[in-house]
């Protein structure tokens, strides 16, 4: 709407589906409070809606408004549940709980708002809500200043105050009696055709009608919604911006990931949680704003900087003692300066090494590294065993500081990444010895060093159902590189820590660059959908497996067979490996693909279809990226067969 300074001198405004919005039913509040107060009764729920029937009968007969006053009906639940409890906490706490709740699921009217805003400040006029609720003025306005509001509301009327209401029309004269002013003045901005337009109008009150429909029907499709399928159906359908989102899919198994995280660690009975570097950089910002909704004030979120080449060397023995088992697990067909460099060794500290061993190609791929001559020849100088055992003593007392830094070891940590091996994970506990430690990952391919006191658990796979296509779990192992993408950082990889104990950084420009051009644009959307995802999930009781089949069937829909914007999208990217091999890996990207090119790549898939996805990054973006599109809705069909339906 656009307001003009056309007469009027004074607005009256309208508070709830005018002003703000609710993210849920705004019955389910009420559900929320009980739930959250359940310590004084279970029923408390119940309680409450038979005490505010009976104080709105009393209003009716007393002051002919079906409407009660909050205060009144905190008394009555004090006397029902607890009436030896001091009354003036008791009000308190039921108080703050509303107001929490409410302040979590509402949300702003920006066009109005900011109508509104600008209007104030070119004409000056005074503005005023008036609205029909329950809450006392001061509840109201702890709500408006929570909002922002009050740099243009001048002050606020409330029904609950005069025990009349806007609906009976009653309202209207108290509050124009109460200022002295005339109704020809006063234009009355509203979404409700009785309360606001009609009664308005009743009373030679100038109004402007607000269209709330779409959010009414949202709340009366809510309010009929009987299992998780079509709440999440109606929540995603009104939300702005999800449809928008370039993998609005991975952003929706993010929300499952967190949503168990947060289970998982309340289970658990975790109180520090760390989010390794760099993955866990987007998703600390996504469970921290998880935990802003659904409580969680038991935690402590902590980033911490670490990567595979950061946490090796201080997890290693000296070099005499040393079998170099999780490196060589995973990578044996490297170079001797691939093999430094992985140790955490700098270009300086690695050009000591070559005169050591003057006989050495370092620069040379060597086949089966671990039982090479370059390997024996190294670990036979002794002045390249004792540069590599100060490295090694250095590193683990900087490491272990740094950790002691971020308050480690003040309970049994839980750290959470993005997975696959869970090898950081691996190094720490290989450092600490018999610490306990335990690791949450979106998903795990492999347990690895998995024991009593390095345990792990995989929130959306695991080994024994990633690779089994008979399960929602293997949909979200079908492109792993995806995460990846999804999940940079605004900063580059851990190289060592200081002799101050900080972290060092590598300044990889061209990495950086890929951030901020292509992933920090993409997360700053889906935070935002997140954030609106959180608000509308929030206080909804859902079952899990209806939640995760729901979230992974459709996960599957997507990844099975990605859209032409997707596939160009993740093409586009490189992604650089800084441990085992250093080197670049382009998801490929080709252009305008031969006909010639794509017989033979046809030819090739038939002859072996497992044979020709093989070691791709994401088969559905391979099969496109390569001329084979049209195989798509073919291999989708396929893997979607598979997949139990229960």
């Amino acid at each position: 709407m656009k307001l003009e300074a056309n007469g009027t001198k004074i607005i009256f405004v309208d508070f709830f589906d005018t002003l703000v919005h609710r993210s849920i039913y705004p019955e389910n509040t009420k559900k929320i409070w009980a739930k959250h107060l359940g310590h004084y009764d279970n029923n408390l729920y119940q309680i409450r809606n038979q005490i505010e029937s009976k104080l709105c009968e009393v209003n009716h007969k007393k002051y002919g408004a079906t409407d009660f006053y909050y205060d009144d009906m905190c008394r009555e639940i004090h006397a029902s549940v607890c009436p030896t409890e001091d009354i003036s906490q008791f009000i308190n706490e039921l108080k703050k709980t509303e107001m929490e709740i409410e302040k979590k699921v509402q949300y702003i009217n920006d066009k109005l708002v900011n109508e509104l805003r600008r209007y104030k400040r070119e004409s000056q006029i005074k503005i005023y809500c008036v609205s029909d609720f329950y809450f006392t003025k001061e509840m109201m306005w702890e709500l408006v200043k929570h909002h922002g509001f009050d740099d243009f509301l001048d002050d606020l009327f409330v029904s609950a105050e005069f025990r009349v209401t806007k609906s009976s029309g009653l309202l209207y004269q108290k509050v124009l009696n109460q200022l002295g002013i005339k109704s020809n003045d006063v234009l009355m901005i509203g979404d409700n055709l009785h309360s606001d337009i009609k009664m308005s109008k009743q009373n030679n009150i100038e109004t402007h009608h607000i269209d709330s429909s779409k959010h009414h029907r949202f709340y009366q499709n809510m309010s009929q919604s009987s299992n998780a399928e079509k709440s999440m159906e109606i929540i995603l359908s009104h939300i702005d911006g999800f449809d928008k989102l370039v993998f609005p899919e991975v952003l929706l198994s993010l929300y499952l990931f967190i949503d168990k995280l947060f289970k998982y660690s309340k289970n658990e009975k975790i109180s520090n949680i760390y989010f390794l570097a760099r993955e866990g950089e987007f998703l600390k910002k996504l469970f921290d704003m998880y935990i802003n909704y659904n409580g969680g004030n038991e935690f402590k979120t902590y980033y911490c900087y670490v990567s595979r080449k950061s946490t090796f060397i201080p997890s290693l023995s000296h070099i005499e003692d040393e079998k170099f088992e999780r490196l060589f697990r995973q990578y044996v067909n490297i170079s001797t300066y691939e093999f430094l460099i992985s140790c955490g060794f700098s270009d300086e500290k690695i050009k000591d090494v070559e005169t050591c061993v003057p006989n050495i190609d370092i620069y040379k791929k060597t086949e089966d590294f671990p039982n090479s001559i370059e390997f024996a020849y190294l670990k036979d100088s002794k002045q390249f065993c004792e540069i590599f055992n100060d490295q090694n003593d250095e590193q683990k007392r900087n490491f272990t500081n740094y950790l002691e830094s971020i308050n480690f070891f003040d309970s049994t940590p839980l750290v959470v990444d993005v997975g696959w091996k869970g090898t950081i994970q691996d190094n720490i506990s290989a450092m600490l010895n018999e610490t306990l430690i335990k690791g949450a990952y979106l998903g795990l391919t492999d347990f690895a060093s998995i024991s009593d006191t390095n345990q792990k658990i995989g929130l959306l796979f695991e080994p024994h159902n990633c690779f089994d296509s008979t399960t929602v779990n293997s949909a979200f192992n079908e492109a792993r590189a995806l995460y990846e993408v999804f999940l940079g950082a605004s900063h580059g990889s851990t190289l060592s820590y200081d002799n101050a104990f900080n972290p060092v950084l590598d300044d990889n420009s061209e990495e950086l660059n890929i951030f901020n051009s292509f992933i920090k644009p993409l997360q700053d959307e889906a935070l935002v959908v997140f954030e609106n995802l959180c608000k509308h999930m929030y206080g909804i009781a859902y079952n899990e497996d209806e939640i995760l089949k729901y979230i992974g069937e459709k996960y599957a829909d997507f990844v099975f067979n990605p859209s032409q914007k997707q596939v160009d999208f993740f093409v586009s990217l490189k992604h650089f490996e800084n441990f085992g091999v250093c080197e670049y890996s382009s998801f490929g990207i080709q252009e305008n693909v031969r006909l010639r090119t794509k017989i033979l790549n046809l030819i090739k898939f038939i002859k072996s279809p497992k044979l020709y996805l093989r070691g791709s990054w994401w088969k559905g973006a391979k099969l496109k990226n390569d001329g084979l599109g049209f195989l798509m809705p073919i291999y989708k069909q396929y893997r979607i067969k598979k997949l139990v339906k229960k």
